[in-house]
Order: C-alpha cells, then sequence, then structure tokens
C-alpha cells in the first residue's frame, strides 16, 4: 500500500511539474514564503544541516557505516545498506537527469536565495537521500526490536528530521515546494519496494525447506 500510494504521489507531482499544473502555481509562494533572510545563527545551522545531508554526507557516513558491516562480517545487513540507501540516491540522480528542472532562482526570478547550486531540482537529492537513509535506520531498529517505545521514538525522530531537512531546502531557496514533496514520495516508495525486495530474499532463509514443498 505504501509503494502504491508513494509511486501515485510521485506521478502526480511530477505530471504538475512537467505540464504547469495547479500544484506548480503555489511553488513560487512558498519559496518565498519559507525563504530565510539574513545571515544568522540559524541560518548557519541550515547551511551546517545541509552539509551533512548532501549527497557527499549521506555517502560518507553511509560509507563509514558499510566498512563497520564488512568489518564484522554483517554481509546480509551491508547488501542490505547498499541496495536501500546508495540505490535511493542513484535513483535520484537518474530522476534529475531525467527531468532536468531549473532551480527557482532561475527559473522564476525570485528573490537570492542563501545558496547557488548549479545542479537539477527535482526531485530534492538532500530529501529523498534523508528518506532512504532515515528510513533504512529505522527498519534496522525494526528488526532489533519489538519494543513499542523504541519504535514509537524511532519513528517520530525519524519524521522530525526529514521534516527538518525538507524545511531546510526551502528555506535556504534551493527547492520548489514540489521538489521535496516529491523527493518525500520518491524516497517513500523506493524503501518500500526495497522492504518488498528483501522480504522475498529473507522467505527462502527462514523456512529452507520451502521451496522443496508441493503446492496444494
Amino acid at each position: 500500500m505504501l509503494l502504491a500510494a508513494s509511486l501515485i504521489a510521485f506521478i502526480a507531482i511530477a505530471a504538475n511539474v512537467v505540464s504547469g499544473g495547479p500544484l506548480t502555481t503555489f511553488d513560487p509562494w512558498a519559496a518565498q514564503g519559507l525563504l530565510g533572510r539574513g545571515s544568522g545563527g540559524w541560518s548557519d545551522a541550515m547551511r551546517i544541516l545541509a552539509r551533512v545531508h548532501g549527497v557527499a554526507g549521506i555517502g560518507i557516513v553511509g560509507g563509514l557505516w558499510a566498512a563497520l558491516l564488512w568489518h564484522r562480517r554483517k554481509t546480509a545487513q551491508l547488501a542490505a545498506l547498499l541496495l536501500v540507501v546508495g540505490g535511493g540516491l542513484l535513483l535520484n540522480g537518474a530522476l534529475k537527469l531525467l527531468f532536468q528542472r531549473q532551480r527557482p532562482v532561475l527559473a522564476a526570478g525570485l528573490d537570492p536565495p542563501l545558496e547557488m547550486l548549479a545542479t537539477w531540482s527535482f526531485p530534492s537529492g538532500h530529501v529523498s537521500g534523508s528518506v532512504v537513509f532515515y528510513g533504512f535506520l529505522l527498519m534496522t531498529l525494526f528488526a532489533r526490536t519489538s519494543n513499542r517505545g523504541a519504535r514509537r521514538a524511532g519513528v517520530i525522530a525519524v519524521t522530525a528530521m526529514v521534516v527538518l531537512v525538507t524545511y531546510n531546502r526551502l528555506y535556504l531557496g534551493v527547492h520548489f515546494a514540489t521538489d521535496v514533496l516529491a523527493a518525500v514520495a520518491e524516497g517513500l516508495a523506493w524503501l518500500a519496494f526495497c522492504a518488498l525486495l528483501l522480504e522475498t530474499w529473507r522467505l527462502p532463509a527462514r523456512d529452507p525447506d520451502r521451496a522443496s514443498r508441493p503446492s496444494t
């Protein structure tokens, strides 16, 4: 259900972006309304947050995590990490090349952003990367504990981080609202797809005799 709903949401947003549909009419308003102005401490913190959650930042953290899993010979977890996080980053890069949407400052002549980026805008790599990275953390937490309190705290923390990164992209003026909304849908769809794929792989390991049983 999550996969289907996320795919439908992404396709709907992408269709609006390509055709200039009703959703895009809110983009200039959101870009101006949430754009940060000034160079105070909050703006500095937003710039740091952007560095940490960029492709390079997530790649470094994910690489260190992968090295730790390799050192501990956790090959199954390592494969899952590479699939979910690595695959998610590659997917976003491919979608950017497919849509080739310009950044807000180039496309609409809005107020100058706090940062200037030369890459394509749709969908946001920071947001989709955060969704898949923190989503994978949540998947790992759920696999290790059935404690409801821990799971609830994990969901709240992950949701808060994704919302903060989503807000960050609008605050810095480097994305339209449709960029970040589509990125959330993209990340959730990829997570759901990977979860289904990983579950399919794990079924034979959980029940080795499953494949040899006659169907009834």
